[in-house]
C-alpha cells in the first residue's frame, strides 16, 4: 500500500509550560523560552514594568506592602538600610522614599530581612517589624541581632523591641511572624517565642512564652488557620512544625509534622489560598495539612544544577494570582544575584522559565489591593549615586525607565518541541521521513511585528540549521497576503514565535501547519 503523501495540517502548538529536564527530543513540551507564560494552556508574553524609584540604597532582599485609605506603604529592608514608600492604588504614582533606618543600624551587605505586620492593642496602631540578620551567606547562622518595629503608617525610624525588664533590645537569630494577637520570635537551637496576647512589645508579660519544639534552627513562620486559636507553621532547617493555641498555662502546643524536610532559602516561601510552597535543597514542596513533594519532572534537575548554592540564601519567591503562579527567582550559574526564575501554574500543575530582565531581581511581593507585583533591581544607577530601582510589574508591554523615562521593547519568544513522524510514542510505528513545510496560518493576538523561525536537525545528534525566518506583520499587507510561506523540509523541526517591538504583545491561538511527507535523509 502507498505512502499517503498528500498535504495535512496540524496545530503549531505543544504541551503547555517548557521542559528542561531530560532530551531536547523527548519533550512534547516547549523547549524553550524568555519572558513567556502559559495560558489556557498556551503562550502569551509576559506583561511589561516600569521603574518606580531609581534611588533605593542597597541591594533589598525582603519587601512588604500594607494598603490603607487608598495607598499602598511599600517597605525595603536592605543591608544599607530600612527605607518606605506609598504608593496611591488608582494611579500607580508613588510618594518618593523616606527613610526608617533605626538609630545606630550598623550596614551590612550580609543581611537578610523578613517582614511582618500586626494591630497592636497596647498602643491601637499597626505596627511592622523588621527582623535582619548577616545570613545571606549562611542560613544556619546563631547571630540574634535587634527585631525592630514601628507605626506601619508613619515615616520616623524603626526601634529595637525593648525587654520588658532591662530594656535592652529584644533579639532574634531566625525572624519573625505575626499570628494575631501574638507575635512571635524564632531562631537557632529550635527557640520560639510568643509576645503577650495583643501587646506584641512584650515578651515576658502574662501570656507570652518560649518552647523548643526542635533541636535545630527555625529560619521561616507563616501565620496558619488554627482549631481553637491562632496558630503557625514554622521550618527549621531539617523539620516543620504546627503550633496551636491551647491556652492555659502552655498556651502554645506545638507538634512536629515532619523532621525530614528541607528549606533552600528563609525567603523561598509562598501561600495561597492556605497552602504553602517553598524550595527544598533537593525541589519544591507543599504544606496544606500534610507535608509532600511539590512534582516536577520539568525543570527540577535543570534547577538544582544551575542554582548557584553558595548564594542559595538570595533565593526568594512571590505570587502572581492573577495568572496562577507561583515564581522563585534563584541565581542561575556563577550569577551572585537572582537572575533567572522558575515558575509554577498552580491552577494546572506545570512548569516553565524565565531570565529576569535588568540583569537580575532582589526580592519581589504581590498585594491584593494594588495588584501588581513590586520587585526589586539588582544594577546601581549612576545618575543616583549608586541607587537602586523598584519596579511595577504586570505593567503595559513595555519597559518604562531611565532618569527619564522612556519606552523600550522587550523580547519575548518561546520555541515548540520538535514535530516528527520518525519518534513515535512507546509501543507504535513511526515513519522514517522527513517533513515538508509549505506555510503557516497565524493566529495570533499580536500587538507589533513577530518573528517567526523554523529550525531542524536531521537527528538527534545533528546540528540546528535555521531554515526559514519570516515576519508575521501585525496588519496584513495589502496584497491579502494573510499566510506565512516558508517552503522547507526537515526531519526534527520546531518553531520559534519572537517579539521584540516596542509596545509589543502576542496571545497564541490556534495556528496551523502545512505538511507533507519527504524524503528519508536521516544526516546532516
Amino acid at each position: 500500500m502507498p505512502e499517503d503523501t498528500s498535504p495535512k495540517t496540524h496545530l503549531m502548538v505543544s504541551m503547555p509550560g517548557i521542559s528542561r529536564d531530560g532530551t531536547q527530543l523527548s519533550q512534547k513540551t516547549y523547549l524553550d523560552g524568555e519572558w513567556c507564560r502559559w495560558y489556557q494552556k498556551l503562550p502569551r508574553k509576559i506583561r511589561g514594568y516600569r521603574e518606580q524609584l531609581r534611588n533605593v540604597e542597597g541591594i533589598v532582599r525582603a519587601l512588604d506592602s500594607f494598603s490603607d485609605d487608598g495607598f499602598s506603604y511599600v517597605h525595603s529592608a536592605s543591608g544599607d538600610a530600612i527605607q518606605r514608600y506609598s504608593i496611591q492604588n488608582s494611579t500607580g504614582l508613588n510618594s518618593g522614599l523616606v527613610d526608617r533606618t533605626p538609630a545606630g543600624y550598623a550596614p551590612n551587605p550580609l543581611y537578610n530581612w523578613q517582614f511582618s505586620q500586626m494591630f497592636s492593642v497596647a498602643d491601637t496602631t499597626t505596627n511592622i517589624f523588621a527582623s535582619g540578620t548577616p545570613n545571606a551567606e549562611e542560613i544556619s547562622t546563631e547571630l540574634e541581632t535587634p527585631v525592630y518595629y514601628g507605626d506601619i503608617l508613619a515615616t520616623a525610624p524603626l526601634v529595637a523591641i525593648p525587654n520588658q525588664a532591662s530594656g535592652a533590645p529584644t533579639v532574634s537569630s531566625g525572624g519573625v511572624v505575626a499570628s494575631g494577637p501574638f507575635l512571635f520570635l524564632y531562631g537557632h537551637d529550635g527557640v520560639v517565642k510568643w509576645s503577650m496576647p495583643g501587646n506584641p512589645l512584650d515578651f515576658e508579660g502574662v501570656g507570652s512564652g518560649d518552647a523548643r519544639p526542635v533541636a535545630d534552627k527555625i529560619v521561616r513562620g507563616m501565620p496558619l488557620r488554627g482549631q481553637t486559636g491562632p496558630a503557625v507553621v514554622l521550618w527549621s532547617l531539617s523539620a516543620v512544625i504546627v503550633g496551636n493555641y491551647v491556652g492555659g498555662a502552655t498556651v502554645f502546643d506545638f507538634t512536629t509534622i515532619t523532621t525530614s524536610g528541607s528549606v533552600l532559602s528563609s525567603n523561598g516561601f509562598v501561600e495561597h489560598a492556605g497552602i504553602y510552597y517553598w524550595a527544598t535543597s533537593s525541589g519544591f514542596a507543599i504544606f496544606n495539612g500534610v507535608v509532600r513533594d511539590l512534582p516536577n519532572e520539568e525543570n527540577k534537575q535543570w534547577f538544582l544544577d544551575n542554582l548557584n548554592f553558595a548564594q542559595r540564601q538570595k533565593v526568594f519567591s512571590f505570587k502572581i494570582p492573577r495568572w496562577n503562579e507561583i515564581w522563585w527567582c534563584f541565581p542561575k550559574g556563577s550569577a551572585t544575584e537572582c537572575n533567572h526564575a522558575v515558575i509554577f501554574n498552580y491552577k494546572d500543575g506545570f512548569w516553565y522559565d524565565t531570565p529576569l530582565p535588568n540583569g537580575g531581581r532582589s526580592a519581589g511581593t504581590y498585594e491584593m489591593i494594588f495588584n501588581y507585583p513590586i520587585m526589586a533591581g539588582i544594577v546601581a544607577n549612576e545618575d543616583t549615586s549608586g541607587g537602586y530601582s523598584m519596579w511595577q510589574h504586570e505593567f503595559g508591554f513595555d519597559e518604562v525607565s531611565g532618569a527619564v523615562a522612556s519606552s523600550k521593547a522587550i523580547r519575548s519568544f518561546y520555541r515548540t518541541h520538535e514535530f516528527n513522524v520518525v519518534a513515535a510514542p512507546a509501543g507504535q510505528t513511526g515513519i522514517d521521513r522527513s517533513l515538508s513545510y509549505g506555510l503557516l496560518e497565524p493566529d495570533f493576538d499580536q500587538v507589533g511585528d513577530i518573528m517567526f523561525t523554523a529550525i531542524s536537525r536531521a537527528n538527534a545528534r545533528a546540528n540546528e540549521i535555521v531554515m526559514s525566518t519570516v515576519t508575521i506583520p501585525e496588519v496584513p499587507p495589502a496584497s491579502g497576503n494573510q499566510l506565512a510561506k516558508f517552503r522547507k523540509a526537515g526531519r526534527l523541526t520546531s518553531f520559534i514565535i519572537e517579539s521584540n517591538a516596542r509596545g509589543g504583545n502576542f496571545i497564541t491561538g490556534s495556528p496551523v501547519l502545512h505538511v507533507q511527507a519527504g524524503d528519508g535523509r536521516r544526516e546532516d
